[in-house]
């Protein structure tokens, strides 16, 4: 689990440890709207369960004064979350123009946010 926010990140991995054990999650701070941040999540979290089973981006926040935070976080965290678990899972190195596909439906994302 990752999370910008270190002070709730390690309350809700003491509260998912007390539940099902310790071996069950834990917590990476990241911000999810840099991506050497982020990317340093996926390589810690490799290097702690050897492998990406699965990505969750929920990651979201608003701020009127900072739209830029808020596009770089709402959008670009998911964007660039997906990339990165897509490479992990497939085990290949997948770049932003690598996939014409991909990049087809985050044109299409990314127009239906304006």
């Amino acid at each position: 689990m990752v999370d910008v926010n270190e002070e709730r990140g390690k309350e809700v991995e003491h509260t998912f440890e007390e539940k099902y054990g310790t071996e069950c999650i834990k917590f990476i701070r990241c911000d999810v709207s840099d991506e050497s941040d982020l990317k340093e999540a996926f390589t810690k979290a490799i290097s702690l369960w050897g492998q990406i089973d699965i990505v969750c981006n929920n990651a979201a926040v608003l701020d009127e004064d900072n739209w830029n935070k808020t596009v770089n976080t709402n959008l670009g965290g998911a964007i660039c979350g997906t990339l990165l678990g897509l490479g992990s899972m497939y085990h290949v190195s997948i770049s932003y123009g690598s996939l014409r596909e991909w990049a087809m439906l985050w044109e299409h994302e990314c127009t239906g946010c304006i």
